[in-house]
């Protein structure tokens, strides 16, 4: 059993000498796909829309806020106090409505970067499998400092699977 333990502990160095493993910089190839300009350019549209919604109802607020600024010496008790309730409910809405704004452009970016990742992930897979690699590691934002021998550099693989010059 001893000995048996010991061959194996030898033959391990052999089997790790014969990995070999692909690298990439993931989100330089992501931002390289047609895919992903389009969903860039719809999420700025929408984030525009959105802006353009806000900035509305910040200017109803002012303008309101401006009106009982103008106006609070002459009103009545329970007009002033209306107005200011009616203030504060315009600016809790205009937090909650940008708050609601933030979480909509976060789902709708992670909707529509959903599947331009999967067809990444999908060409980088081919490309790990026809060139028989173990592990493909992502060298964005400098992540891997050294790739040995036994490493491939597969951007330009899967550049030519998704169809990129």
């Amino acid at each position: 059993m001893k000995k048996l333990l010991i061959v194996l502990f030898a033959m391990l160095p052999m089997t790790l000498m014969a990995q070999q493993f692909g690298y990439m910089d993931y989100d330089y190839v992501l931002k390289l796909m047609p895919e992903y300009a389009e969903a860039q350019q719809h999420l700025t549209e929408l984030k525009a829309q959105y802006q353009a919604e806000m900035r509305r109802s910040e200017e109803e607020f002012n303008r309101k806020y401006n009106d009982f600024l103008e106006g609070q010496k002459n009103f009545a008790q329970s007009i002033l106090m209306r107005r200011q309730r009616e203030l504060q409910g315009l600016y809790e809405n205009g937090l909650a409505f940008r708050k609601e704004c933030e979480d909509q452009l976060k789902k709708a970016e992670e909707d529509m970067m959903a599947s331009v990742k999967l067809a990444l992930n999908k060409a980088v897979g081919k490309v790990g499998t026809e060139m028989n690699l173990e592990y493909i590691l992502n060298t964005s934002e400098h992540a891997l400092l050294f790739a040995g021998p036994n490493g491939f550099d597969i951007t330009n693989q899967v550049k030519a699977k998704l169809g990129i010059e």
